[in-house]
């Protein structure tokens, strides 16, 4: 059997070896832990937007980064979390989780910069009486 390999070298594999892979493969996908993945996955996706939050309230400042950062968090805890497993499952738990929780960490930065404007406000206001 004939493969692609890098930079457009063929690699080729005896049946043997190609029924090994297979089954390697197979293994690694079959069967994940879907709770554990959840669980974990959900889990990472607090501590990370916990981070994120405190991040941003303490720099005044939203960091791209820290949002890549949360999603390869949330993704191996959901790979951990589902026994080391891949698979496409897994990635729409770890996209999911994800994008829930960048929306509520959102919630609760607007929230607190909306506040602090607001007090800020009401400060300015009483100080002009």
């Amino acid at each position: 059997f004939s493969y692609q390999g890098k930079n457009n070298t063929d690699v080729y594999l005896c049946a043997g070896c190609r029924t090994k892979i297979n089954t390697e493969v197979e293994a690694k996908t079959k069967n994940p832990n879907r709770a554990g993945a959840v669980g974990l996955g959900i889990l990472a996706s607090v501590v990370g937007g916990v981070i994120w939050y405190f991040i941003t309230l303490l720099t005044k400042r939203e960091f791209g980064y820290v949002a890549i950062g949360l999603g390869y968090l949330v993704g191996l805890g959901v790979h951990l979390g589902s026994g080391k497993k891949y698979g496409r499952q897994l990635q729409v738990i770890a996209l999911f989780l994800t994008l829930v929780t960048i929306f509520v960490a959102e919630y609760f930065i607007f929230n607190y910069f909306v506040n602090d404007y607001i007090q800020l406000g009401s400060k300015f206001l009483t100080q002009q009486r």
